[in-house]
Formats: C-alpha cells, structure tokens, sequence
C-alpha cells in the first residue's frame, strides 16, 4: 500500500540503525509509503468524524505492532523494537551481511545485532536510536544498580528465570 514513488530510495536519508544497502533504502521508502498512506487512512476517519459532527464525541485510539519489520526494530528491547508497525519477515539481513565485508558501518550495525553486550544502557531521549551504549559510563552506575535491581524484583515476581530460557541450551528438551 502507498505510492513509494514519493521516496525515491536516493534521496531518503536512514536512520543510523540501519545498514545503508540499496535494498535497505527501496524498502525503507516502501514502509515510508505505507505509513504514509496508513496516515490518510486515518486523516479519512478524522474528516468523517468532523463532517459528522461526531468528532467531539468519539475517541479514535490507533494501535499498531511493535516495530518496523528491519533488523533490530522488532521484537528488541531497544527503543525502535518497540514502536511503529511492521511485518517480521526480514529479507535485508542478507544483504547487509554482504555489505559488512566492503562498509565498516554495516559491519558494526551487523556485529551489534549479532554480539550483544551483557547491560545495555541508552538515554532514549537523546539518542533515540539507541547507537551509544552507556552501560560502563561510571557517572551512570547508580542508576544502572536501581534498573539492574528493579528487573531482578520484577523477574523475581513473575517467575521468570532469566537467562536459563534466554539461550539455546535452554529451548532444548531434557533427555
């Protein structure tokens, strides 16, 4: 859905999460295109709601998945992975795989989703692509301590075990 003519796939500029391949850019103004046309989907409701006289009268709340359907922005605990609309299908690793040998930029995008560090810790608010890991900042080590200490209580109250379920030796059937 949407007219992907309307971003041209050189003259988009990606986000500093994503790999800079060709395939990359066509479908990023592919997902602009739909969520450009998913905006005059709604923009429509808006107008039928005001020519009805019904817009002081009716809440609209739209929900969408999580994420984009581009690596590290679906099914992630970085900020990206939590926002916006998407599928998983995910046809660019590949291609930002190849890239990784020629582009040093991909190669650490690639490294990064592949290699996660033990803690991560990002301010959102000033880098919301999350790109500059704060977890070994020492000025933070208080708060990383309180989250640190909050995810433990919380992992504690639901009965989740961390780690044990998080890895491969962990999905395996015991024998």
């Amino acid at each position: 859905m949407g007219d992907a003519s309307q971003y041209p796939p050189q003259k988009i500029a990606l986000p500093p999460n994503l790999a800079d391949t060709p395939r990359t850019r066509r479908d990023f103004g592919r997902y602009l295109a739909e969520i450009t046309y998913m905006d005059g989907q709604v923009g429509e409701i808006l107008a039928t709601l005001k020519s009805s006289d019904m817009e002081n009268n009716t809440l609209v709340l739209f929900t969408s998945e999580q994420g984009s359907q581009f690596p590290g922005n679906k099914f992630q605990k970085y900020l990206m992975g939590t926002q916006g609309s998407g599928d998983l299908n995910n046809p660019y690793w590949g291609t930002w795989i190849f890239s990784a040998a020629a582009k040093p930029k991909s190669y650490e995008l690639v490294k990064r989703y592949m290699v996660r560090p033990a803690e991560e810790l990002y301010d959102s608010a000033a880098d919301p692509y999350e790109m500059n890991n704060l977890a070994a900042n020492p000025n933070l080590a208080d708060i990383k301590a309180r989250l640190s200490a909050e995810l433990d209580r919380w992992m504690a109250e639901q009965g989740d075990p961390g780690i044990r379920l998080d890895t491969p030796e962990g999905y395996c059937p015991q024998r």
